[in-house]
């Protein structure tokens, strides 16, 4: 059987793999919200952390654009509340997040094939993937020349390149976080499946804002399993 990490193990278990996430810390109180946001930063999003609460967003338990450390002890309340009406065991805590902005919305993905293993799937992320289905896929480990190529395929790829006067985005970071996870997918049979999605490509960087792991439980115990 298989199952999804808990999205906070996911996060940091992907941070140890190369990933680079929006700054964020996990807080349990309003006024640790609030302190919070006083140190990352406007604008803000917050997030339930629950377990138990695997839609989050249709949940109620998504807050984005918060402009002020008092919005964000609001929205605290606000998303623990929700948490327990849609029957949370254990409503906190919760992940108070910087808003990325990008140039695009990047996905990051693995898929293990039964036959070939680990595949890497990079692609237009955010609406744009069920719009367009625009992915690219190599088997694994790739290096970052061959992650950057698979980006320099994609239909969207003026997106990233400055297409129409737009600003050109960094594909070498978004490469060098392909091909750190395409490692990090051969090192770790467990994993059956990874999304990352979207990442913000910016002009200077690239940044993670939402992901999920999924493990055979066969071969997944704990944290020291995929550490």
């Amino acid at each position: 059987m298989s199952r999804y990490l808990p999205a906070l193990e996911a996060r940091r278990l992907l941070e140890h793999a190369g990933v680079v996430f929006s700054p964020w810390r996990l807080v349990h109180s309003a006024q640790d919200a609030l302190e919070a946001a006083q140190a990352l930063g406007t604008p803000l999003a917050l997030k339930t952390a629950s377990e138990d609460i695997v839609h989050k967003s249709d949940a109620g338990c998504v807050v984005l654009d918060v402009q002020s450390p008092e919005q964000a002890a609001q929205a605290y309340t606000q998303i623990v509340d929700r948490a327990a009406a849609a029957g949370s065991a254990r409503p906190t805590p919760v992940v108070v997040e910087r808003m990325a902005q990008g140039l695009a919305e990047v996905l990051l993905g693995i898929a293990r094939d039964p036959t070939f293993g680990p595949v890497l799937l990079v692609g237009m992320g955010g609406l744009w993937v069920e719009v367009m289905h625009d992915v690219q896929r190599a088997l694994c480990p790739v290096t970052t020349e061959q992650a950057a190529q698979m980006f320099s395929q994609l239909q969207g790829a003026a997106l990233l390149q400055g297409g129409r006067g737009r600003p050109l985005a960094d594909v070498q970071a978004l490469a060098a976080m392909a091909a750190s996870l395409s490692r990090f997918a051969m090192e770790h049979p467990e994993i059956a499946a990874l999304d990352i999605n979207p990442v913000m490509a910016q002009h200077s960087g690239a940044l993670a804002v939402d992901a999920r792991i999924q493990v055979d439980d066969e071969g997944y115990t704990d944290h020291a399993a995929i550490d």
